[in-house]
């Protein structure tokens, strides 16, 4: 199946966005770039780690399944990703 990119939803204040989701399979992926970059607001810092811990928890409530990898870990070893995922694509859960 094909993920839909930037996939908005509502929390209770404000919006959020999925890098791809999965509609059959109720699957979220977040790519977290510049996982080694020092920094204010990438996913590192004490604002994005936040900001995710604020987005799995509305995933979870939404019953949204949610993987985060690195760009680092899909460039170097795409099919471990993949793999990850695979019970829930093949299964649609």
């Amino acid at each position: 199946p094909t993920p839909e990119k930037n996939y908005l939803f509502d929390l209770p204040d404000s919006r959020t966005e999925l890098d791809r989701f999965f509609f059959g399979a109720g699957l979220g992926i977040e790519l977290n770039g510049g996982t080694w970059a020092r920094g204010k607001s990438g996913p590192t810092s004490g604002a994005g780690i936040e900001r995710d811990y604020r987005k799995l928890a509305a995933c979870h409530r939404r019953g949204i399944k949610l993987f985060f990898f690195s760009t680092t870990m899909l460039d170097n070893d795409p099919v471990w990703c993949f793999n990850q995922l695979r019970p829930w694509l093949e299964q649609g859960k």
